[in-house]
């Protein structure tokens, strides 16, 4: 007996993303079907439940995996160890643990921050811990008892235990400076065989600092970005390169000592100065990005407006002066959150000419989506959406991510009982997506204090992963660290990175090197003009882009050959030869299926399937 079969894999990636391209093997997005699920979680119960991760390839020169970085968690005075995760989940039963001289603050926790700094091709990790000290380590190791080596200690104090430190490069010449608050450090490599990290300025007040009550006022995120030409400053050389903004305030930074006159930060744009007496507004958390798209970066702080009548709210506003104060929909007594910015909701469809970002802030009890366009609709009521959460505190962060190439970023956040993939779009609500604006919820529970779910691509394997700490049940501030990722069509292939709490993509390097000349994230990319602005956005990640700085997905390409078909009285074998040659990894699962005709050309019936499980 013979029959003439013909053999058909139904779920090719033609069929599994279909606008699968044979010449590349990529396609520019995926259908809007949005599923997840919890990927794996810590064994121990030990990490802080208010730690925002920092994710890298800490050990390059032995493999292409990168760690997740979080601080303990439990005790309210005695936390003092680091705790270092495979990005693979491989070591979440027996994670490494770095045990540091000093205990750090534990709510907030103030790190870490990772970058190569000596740019050696092996990054290096920042703490700040409750003595006030800043702490470097190095050449992490998964095979010594301690994973790092402490490498410099800070030789000055900092003013409040919990400041973060941040990595940006203030003189150009390819070794970053440590920023934490208003504060700036430098390191001195010049003997290797004792380096130095010495402060050179001590900041005033405004630093980027938590508005809040006073055990809190050292929780500081300023932002290291170019801000002010040497033109906007009257000539001043110190304009050049970055500037820090930090509330209300943008500084100027000198750490040369050839001009002569020494270290100095001074005061080139004050809001308060530009608006009195009639306006005047508080320092808080700060974010940059290019809010009205005229070319100009925008400074974005969750604060209070103090006069003419105090109110939380976020602020914007340029070296040209404010753009718009925006109040938060309850007027709380604790600011907001981390601004996070990102398109998430596509305002032409509401009208507009033009598509501006939003700006996505949490207070207590609310997560609310902030627009320009919609302030300009209702000013009392600036904002796309507004939502109750369970979050007390009202300053936990949210972050982005544009997980299935459309153009349009999801929001991820976590309040003090779910972790929530969300839509931020207009009404009606997308098939899937719930009545409080859920792709997908899953119970994650945690006291809150300013953490946020990182996305990165953590174990290297083309797809991307969300990571939070938060408990199956409320444990204080203990909690285990959770890593989701798609249960569908996989997410848009990211970057497997996030160095510091103020992440903006633009700050660090592929390498984890800090750019000596930080690129521009406001413009457009390829060339003005384009439209295109991949980076005008905070706390947001970078998906894989083309040459036209498109997001693409990278897709197998499979084929299927009979070598042979060996026909028995009751049976038929047929040995099949099945190759990728496209540019990711074949999913497992794909069904094979059996045809008497060919199905392709007429209707035809099916005989038989197998699932490829290799």
């Amino acid at each position: 007996m013979y029959h003439r079969l013909f053999c058909l894999l139904t779920a090719t990636f033609a069929a599994f993303l279909p606008f699968a391209s044979a010449q590349d093997c990529t396609v520019p997005s995926l259908p809007p079907l949005f599923t997840a699920r919890l990927a794996w979680q810590s064994g121990n119960a030990d990490i802080s439940s208010v730690a925002t991760v920092a994710v890298g390839n800490m050990n390059p020169q032995d493999d292409s995996i990168p760690e997740i970085i979080v601080g303990e968690g439990g005790s309210l005075t005695a936390d003092s160890r680091l705790i270092f995760f495979r990005g693979d989940g491989s070591n979440a039963a027996a994670p490494k643990y770095l045990t540091l001289p000093s205990s750090f603050d534990t709510y907030p926790v103030p790190g870490p921050t990772i970058g190569d700094i000596d740019r050696d091709g092996i990054p290096e990790l920042l703490i700040s811990c409750k003595d006030r000290t800043i702490r470097v380590y190095k050449s992490y190791s998964e095979t010594t008892t301690e994973p790092m080596q402490l490498w410099v200690t800070s030789s000055s104090t900092l003013d409040y235990t919990d400041q973060r430190p941040l990595l940006a490069d203030f003189t150009g010449d390819g070794i970053p400076e440590v920023y934490a608050g208003s504060d700036i450090y430098a390191f001195n490599l010049s003997n290797p065989a004792a380096p130095s990290l010495d402060k050179l300025i001590d900041g005033p007040v405004n630093r980027g600092r938590a508005n809040y009550s006073s055990y809190l006022e050292g929780a500081c995120n300023p932002t290291a970005v170019d801000l002010l030409s040497v033109a906007d400053c009257n000539g001043d050389p110190d304009c050049a390169g970055l500037e820090l903004a930090a509330g209300p305030v943008i500084y100027s930074i000198d750490l040369t000592t050839s001009d002569g006159d020494g270290f100095q930060i001074k005061v080139k744009r004050d809001l308060n100065l530009m608006m009195a007496p009639s306006m005047a507004f508080g320092d808080g958390y700060t974010a940059a990005a290019d809010i009205d798209l005229d070319g100009v970066t925008d400074v974005i702080v969750a604060s209070r407006r103090l006069t003419p009548n105090t109110e939380t709210g976020i602020y914007v506003w340029n070296k040209n002066g404010l753009i718009r104060f925006m109040p938060y929909p309850i007027n709380v007594i604790n600011s907001g959150g981390m601004p996070c910015i990102a398109n998430v909701y596509d305002d032409t469809q509401s009208g507009f000419a033009t598509d501006l970002p939003e700006i996505i802030s949490t207070c207590s009890i609310n997560l609310t989506c902030f627009s320009l366009h919609a302030s300009d609709q209702d000013p009392v009521a600036p904002w796309w959406w507004s939502l109750p959460t369970s979050d007390q505190s009202g300053w936990t962060g949210t972050s982005v991510y544009d997980f299935n190439g459309d153009g349009i970023s999801e929001i991820v956040y976590r309040d003090e009982q779910n972790f929530r993939i969300m839509y931020g779009g207009p009404e009606p609500l997308p098939s899937g997506v719930d009545y409080e604006r859920n792709w997908y919820k899953h119970p994650c529970f945690s006291g809150t204090a300013d953490e946020y779910p990182v996305v990165a691509d953590a174990d290297n394997d083309g797809e991307t992963e969300v990571i939070i700490s938060g408990a199956t049940t409320y444990l204080g501030g203990k909690a285990r660290l959770n890593v989701f990722k798609s249960s569908g069509y996989p997410w848009a292939p990211c970057r497997n990175l996030w160095n510091q709490f103020n992440y903006f993509v633009t700050n660090v390097n592929d390498d984890l090197t800090i750019p000596a000349q930080q690129p521009d994230h406001t413009i457009e990319y390829p060339a003005p003009g384009s439209g295109n602005r991949p980076f005008n956005q905070y706390l947001a990640q970078r998906p894989l882009l083309n040459d036209n700085y498109q997001t693409y997905f990278l897709a197998p390409d499979a084929t299927a050959s009979v070598l042979s078909v060996d026909c028995e009285k009751e049976s038929v074998t047929i040995e099949l030869q099945i190759c990728n040659n496209g540019d990711a990894v074949r999913p497992q699962g794909i069904p094979v299926s059996f045809y008497e005709e060919n199905p392709v050309l007429a209707p035809a019936s099916r005989i038989g399937w197998v699932h490829l499980t290799q």
